[in-house]
């Protein structure tokens, strides 16, 4: 019946073309297939329109046009075309009828790959990596397998191998149960924002100190302070604060620890100075300027530098995740806010932000969906006047909130996690790796400060990171993963790890070219590398570079896969490296200067989205 149909069709549509033919046989195509329209007789591209030489008024009007075919077929062609068409219907009907599809095909072929691809007698092809040999120059070699044996006498051959693997653990301490922890969550339960319009500070440290007596202030900037008081300051949150509104001073509770003051001048009494000492100023040291006439190792070093003396920073994001975990109080006061990331694992600087996890501590039974739960808190952030720029992503791998604090000038993002979660093993261990060795964390800074200027199209910054702490591992800095075990309230016993000292691990410019080096030449068409154990694997997936979550114990979890990289991302990534090795043969200071685009950018501007009007 179809074929009737479109024999009809047909039929009715060559009539219809022989009446148009006298129009120009510019427009006039094929006979057969409608397709012929676009693609012609031998598959070329065909011009349906009228052109220019076509026209009577144009210059080559009389001249003859070659350039497209305006032959009709044959009626041999026809029925060779109908034959073959109907060769390929008997084929799919057969193919159906056995039962049998295209995708079932291609899943056979892909089992049969992969148990191929994971059978230890295929010979794996050794990735061939730049190492330093006893002259300190870089020459190309291959990485033998655990099984071979090293040539003798090549330090850092040795250290590109397997590292042996022994089974002792490395015990580590648990920094949520730490005295420093304890006393930063204390710190943030004792504090309140002060937002001051009229530039008043003094005046409102004044005000403060009038409520309660106060051990330290901050000033974010010219019109918020932060302060901190000595006790508890239940009394100043449920209303106590009243008793110092007069006609000079008008104090507003816009939130639970925000207060807005205006202060009247012409009637405050300016003679009353700050009894406070520690009052500090929150800087924010432009870094970027710094790098300017450095060598690349003494830019690595500044880099390194930015996690040093960041109290002020880590003060104020603590004080956020108080502020978020009362908005969660008001919805959902069974949930707790866990923070993770480089606000404890020891990478943190003055433009880190916050991220935080929802961690359920009632029952499992009342514990809701995570959806449901982050798009409440998502509602309230919106109807505070401190939060803007608040983003929901619930389509993501894990669903987040993110969101910017305009007067902290601070963004953060909101997560649900559980208890055991990798975000937060991950920061326990990156803490405890970040004192392996003095070169680990301007190493690290490096490289995160590398992929802000190269490869910021990547959406997954952890990839990187990641990349570099299994460099790390080969050279045997820091040890594997799985060998890292995590005290919680004992006391840490057990060997500190001994990193191994080579020309490399002390010169961070050689370590910071050797990195570059190992993933230019490394083959990921047959491997993938394992934070876990510190060793490369065959790889796991033909189409894909997976890189697992050494952090993430629970393979059903979302989070048990870091990343999954297709091919040609893959080669853009390789790209830079390779373009990151030849600036460090030519000019290595050049290779952090950022260009004037990131110049201009502020350091802590705020997302772009879902502004609200005001």
């Amino acid at each position: 019946m179809a074929a009737l149909i479109g024999r009809m069709w047909r039929s009715a549509f060559t009539h219809v073309l022989r009446d148009v033919s006298n129009v120009s046989p510019r427009i006039q195509p094929s006979v057969y297939p409608c397709t012929r329209w676009i693609f012609g007789k031998n598959g070329n591209s065909l011009q349906t329109g009228r052109s220019l030489s076509s026209s009577p008024h144009s210059l080559s009007a009389n001249k003859p046009t070659t350039d497209i075919d305006t032959t009709t077929e044959s009626s041999d062609e026809i029925f060779s075309l109908k034959s073959t068409t109907s060769k390929k219907r008997k084929k799919r009907k057969k193919e159906k009828h056995q039962g049998t599809s295209k995708q079932d095909v291609d899943r056979e072929r892909l089992k049969k790959e992969e148990s191929v691809l994971l059978s230890e007698e295929v010979e794996l092809r050794s990735p061939r990596v730049w190492v330093m040999d006893k002259h300190g120059e870089f020459c190309l070699k291959d990485v033998k397998s655990p099984n071979e044996s090293a040539p003798g006498g090549d330090t850092r051959m040795e250290m590109m191998e397997d590292p042996p693997d022994d089974g002792q653990a490395w015990s580590i301490p648990d920094i949520y149960e730490s005295e420093e922890f304890r006393t930063c969550v204390q710190a943030a339960e004792r504090s309140i924002l002060a937002h001051c319009p009229q530039r008043t500070i003094s005046e409102c440290i004044t005000v403060c100190e009038s409520m309660a007596p106060v051990s330290r202030v901050l000033k974010i900037h010219n019109k918020a302070i932060l302060v901190t008081y000595e006790s508890d300051i239940s009394d100043i949150l449920a209303g106590g604060f009243r008793k110092c509104n007069s006609d000079a001073v008008s104090i507003k509770q816009t939130e639970k620890r925000v207060f807005l003051m205006w202060i009247n001048r012409k009637k405050f009494n300016s003679t009353q100075q700050p009894v406070c000492k520690n009052i500090s100023v929150l800087k924010q040291r432009n870094y970027q300027r710094l790098l300017m006439n450095e060598t690349i190792e003494g830019q690595m070093k500044i880099l390194g530098n930015r996690t040093k003396n960041q109290s002020e920073r880590q003060q104020v994001l603590f004080f956020l995740r108080q502020c978020i975990q009362d908005v969660v109080d008001l919805t959902r006061p069974n949930y707790l806010v866990v923070p993770f990331g480089s606000v404890l694992n020891g990478f943190i600087c003055d433009t880190s932000d916050l991220d935080t996890a929802l961690v359920y501590t009632g029952s499992k039974q009342k514990q809701a969906n995570e959806t449901v739960l982050l798009s409440e808190i998502a509602k309230k952030l919106k109807m505070l006047d401190s939060y803007n720029s608040i983003l929901s992503i619930f389509h993501a791998r894990v669903p987040i909130i993110k969101y910017h604090n305009r007067l902290l000038e601070v963004g953060g993002d909101i997560s649900y996690q559980s208890i055991n979660s990798s975000g937060k093993t991950a920061t326990i261990c990156l803490n405890a790796l970040s004192r392996c060795s003095p070169s680990v964390v301007p190493f690290i800074m490096t490289v995160k400060l590398w992929t802000k200027l190269y490869v910021d199209w990547f959406p997954s910054k952890f990839v990187f990171t990641a990349l570099a702490l299994f460099y790390l591992q080969r050279c045997q800095i820091i040890p594997p993963i799985q060998n890292i075990k995590v005290i919680n309230k004992s006391p840490v016993d057990g060997e500190e790890w001994k990193c191994v000292e080579t020309v490399e691990t002390k010169s961070l410019d050689q370590l910071l070219c050797g990195f570059f080096q190992f993933y230019k030449d490394f083959d990921f068409k047959v491997y993938d590398i394992c934070l876990k154990s510190g060793k490369i694997i065959p790889k796991l997936d033909h189409q894909y570079t997976i890189i697992m979550n050494p952090f993430c114990g629970n393979k059903n979890s979302e989070e048990y896969m870091a990343a999954r990289i297709r091919d040609w991302n893959v080669a853009r990534i390789q790209a830079a490296m390779a373009e990151s090795v030849q600036i460090l043969s030519e000019s290595p200071s050049t290779l952090l200067q950022p260009t004037e685009q990131h110049w201009n950018t502020p350091t802590n501007e705020p997302l772009k989205f879902n502004k609200r009007k005001r």
